[in-house]
Order: structure tokens, then sequence, then C-alpha cells
């Protein structure tokens, strides 16, 4: 699946409590573009002939409508229909003069250089007032003076005090709880309860006419509409392990994973254990969980539909790639996914790293358990290399590369795997052979594969 833009940067020129925000699921919003295909010239010839022949016949018209906006230009137009949207939540709705104070203080205190002076601003508009949990929650967009062709139009943040602060308590510096170079089309805050053990608000902003859906993880088969209408709201009497679609126009804009750890899929002593027992080759403990850990947490838990497995880990110097020529321990782990198939990790730790933890790592998608000790398993070693792990049976002993049918790489096995050096990975086929020339495993690097009932947000 494509990235989406990052909606906002680190910034460094405010108080150390002030936390920058960046929407870290962007990387599993799905962009499926689609293109039109031009009529043959012929065609078109003959149409722009019948319009100027009208054109001199009936006399001037109307000119003619722009293009619809794609890719970045439809995302900022859409950012705009967010930024337009009449403020929600129920505070808002009920004391107009609290909204207009807020609002003011806002204003005042970002020209006055408390916070926020890095934006020239046009406009300040509320997008979302509310008492939700234990929290008092202002999500605030600012139309940008001049923001350039190839940025957002809004810069955004994120107000948060305890329920029922004043107007003028929730717009102190303290209580900015995070801001942003952009707004982007869809935007959510979660916060977590005072003692940071759960999840105790979360709010999810569409732009008007748009419709958000929710439904439960992990089988997603009973999607319904938020009576909210274009946007969430979670306290922790509600809060779930769930997915979230946004539809605009009968169209889906966006699916995914609510962005807060609910606690499902623990990874714990007993899962580690377990896990070390299966997996083949000879992977080290600590960086099975860490592995595991992180194969959890980077799209949340509600990604997958099962707790991660350790594939493999042993120690092979890596052939190219930003780790070439380096020898260390590596780790590989996948999980199951909600949207189907398998996906994973391939990642090493070098052996005269001095910090702790994993060091490069590169992803992988299969279609079958690449944790079943039958099934041979292929991953890159890095995006633009030419190194390939093979992960074999425990009866292999040996591996070839095929492209074309005919042979172009073979190496042996050692600790349930071989590393091989193909020129295009991508194209090759790598089988598993047994002692006496027998394949006993056959398989293919799987590109990712996109999801065609998701339009993006590149279209209007």
């Amino acid at each position: 699946m494509s990235v989406d833009e990052m909606v906002g940067r680190a910034l460094r020129d405010l108080a150390d409590e002030v936390r920058p925000e960046h929407d870290p699921y962007s990387r599993i919003r799905t962009r499926h573009r689609r293109s039109r295909r031009r009529r043959n010239a012929a065609v078109a010839t003959t149409v722009a002939g019948a319009l100027a022949v009208a054109w001199v016949t009936v006399g001037p018209q109307n000119a003619p409508e722009p293009p619809p906006a794609t890719g970045f230009d439809a995302q900022r137009t859409w950012e705009q229909r967010l930024a337009d949207t009449p403020v929600r939540g129920k505070l808002a709705a009920a004391d107009p003069g609290y909204l207009a104070d807020v609002a003011r203080l806002i204003g005042e205190h970002r020209r006055g250089g408390l916070y926020l002076t890095r934006y020239a601003v046009r406009e300040t508009h509320i997008l979302y007032l509310d008492d939700v949990g234990p929290w008092r929650i202002a999500i605030v967009a600012f139309a940008l003076a001049d923001p350039g062709a190839s940025a957002w139009t809004q810069a955004s943040a994120v107000f948060r005090a305890p329920k029922g602060a004043t107007a003028a308590e929730l717009t102190r510096i303290e209580a900015l709880n995070s801001y942003s170079d952009g707004l982007g089309p869809f935007t959510h805050v979660e916060f977590v309860n005072e003692g940071k053990t759960s999840t105790a608000a979360v709010v999810a902003l569409a732009p008007a006419g748009c419709t958000v859906f929710s439904a439960a993880w992990p089988d997603l088969d009973r999607w319904q509409a938020e009576p909210t209408g274009s946007y969430l709201v979670r306290d922790a009497s509600t809060v779930r392990a769930e997915w979230w679609r946004i539809e605009c126009g009968g169209r889906i804009r966006e699916k995914t994973p609510a962005p807060y750890d609910t606690g499902i899929l623990p990874i714990t002593d007993q899962v580690v254990t377990q896990e070390l027992r299966t997996a083949r080759g000879t992977p080290d403990p600590q960086l099975a969980r860490e592995a595991l850990e992180g194969e959890r947490t980077p799209l949340g838990p509600a990604v997958l539909s099962g707790l991660p497995r350790v594939v493999w880990g042993g120690r092979i110097t890596w052939p190219g790639g930003d780790a070439a020529g380096r020898t260390g321990v590596t780790t590989v782990v996948a999980a199951p996914r909600v949207a189907g198939g398998w996906a994973g990790t391939v990642s090493i730790r070098y052996d005269r790293d001095t910090g702790t933890g994993l060091g490069i790592g590169r992803g992988f998608t299969t279609e079958e358990n690449p944790a079943d000790p039958h099934t041979t398993v292929a991953v890159r070693l890095d995006d633009t290399a030419s190194g390939v792990l093979v992960i074999t049976p425990k009866t292999a002993t040996g591996v070839r590369v095929l492209v074309g049918g005919a042979v172009v790489a073979q190496a042996p096995v050692a600790n349930d795997a071989a590393v091989v050096t193909v020129a295009d990975p991508l194209s090759a086929e790598f089988e598993a052979l047994d002692a006496t020339g027998r394949v006993v495993g056959r398989t293919r690097i799987n590109q990712p594969p996109i999801d065609g009932a998701i339009d993006g947000w590149s279209t209007v």
C-alpha cells in the first residue's frame, strides 16, 4: 500500500512539554488512483472541431469547468472541506459564548507569541469542542496565509485540559497537547487516562457530508454508521478494538484500524517461549521478543487477526544494501492480517553494535503462514539490493533459484536457511531441495496487495 503525505513534522522551537503530532497510521492508508483513458486522436480532433464550430455559430459560452483535482491537490481539497465543516461537539453547540472565548484566546495567545508563532494565519477554525471522558478537548485548524503549492493549506493544534476547564485554562500553553504543519482530510486524536494505563478519550473527524463507520475487531463483518455521522467519539466505556471506514459520496475514502492499543494480543513470556520452541533456525530470545513486540505495535494490534509468530532466527552475513558485509543475528517475524494473508519483518542486530535493539528491517508479505515449518519463505534483505534469505523446511539441504525456468543461483542450507544473490528477486522462483534433489518447497516473493475498493483522498 502506498504512503500518504505526513501531516506534521517535529518542531523544535516550543516548550518541551508540547509534543508535535504526526499521523502514524498514514502508512496503512490505501491510495487507489484511477486513471482515465484518453480517446484516440481522431475522435479528439473531431470533438475539438465540433466545439470550435459551436463557438463560432452560437457565440461565447461559459468557460469550461476545470478538471477535477487529483493527487495531493485533491487531498488539499478534502482538507479544506474538513476545515470548513461547522464545529462539532455538544459543548460547542450548547455554549456559543464559550466557543467564541476559546477562539479569541487562542488567537490572542498566538499573535502575542505564546505559542504557534511559526504560522502566518488567515483564519482560525474550531473543529471540535467538548468534554470526552476526563478531558475537555479542542481541535483547531489554522488557515495558512501562504502555504505553497506542495504543502497542506491548514496547520492544526489540539488543546486538552481537565473536564469542565474554563476557556482560559483550555487555551494555556500547558494545555497545548500537540500541533502539526497539516490537518489532512481525516484527523483523529487519542488520550490516555491520568494514570496513563488505558485509552480514555478518542475523537476522529471527517469532512461534512462524509460518514464514519466502525466495525469490531477481528471479524469486521458488521459495519455500522456512527450516530454522530461525520465524526466519532469514544471514552473509556466505549473504546474497543475496532476498525474505521470513512465514506464520502458513496465512495470509501479510508479504512484503518483504530489507532490505540486496547491490550489485545499481548506478547507474554508464555508466547515468547512457545515461539522459540517452534521457530526455525536458532533465534535469540531477547531479539525474538523485541521483534514480536515490534510486529504487534507499529500499526496497532487491530491490524492483526492473531499473535505474531517467530519464523526464523540465526546468524548470517548480509550480501548487499545498507547492511552489506555486516554479520549479526537476523530475526524474521510475521503475523496474520485482518485483511488476509500474512505480513512480517526481517531485521538484523549487528555484532559490533554497542546499542540495544534491532537494526535495519525489511517488510514482506505472503499468502500462506510463513511460521508453518513445512513452508518455504523468501524475503529480501534490502529494498534495492539483490540479497534474499530463503527459509526452508527441515528436510531441505539446498536452495536453487530459477528465472524463466533456468537456474541462476544455488546455495547450501544451514540452520534451516540459505542466502542467495539474485539480480531481480521479484522475477525469481525459489526452490528448496532435499538430499536427493527432490523439491520439498517452492515460493516467490510477493508484492504487497492493493485494496481496489478504497478510493482514498486523492480524487474528489
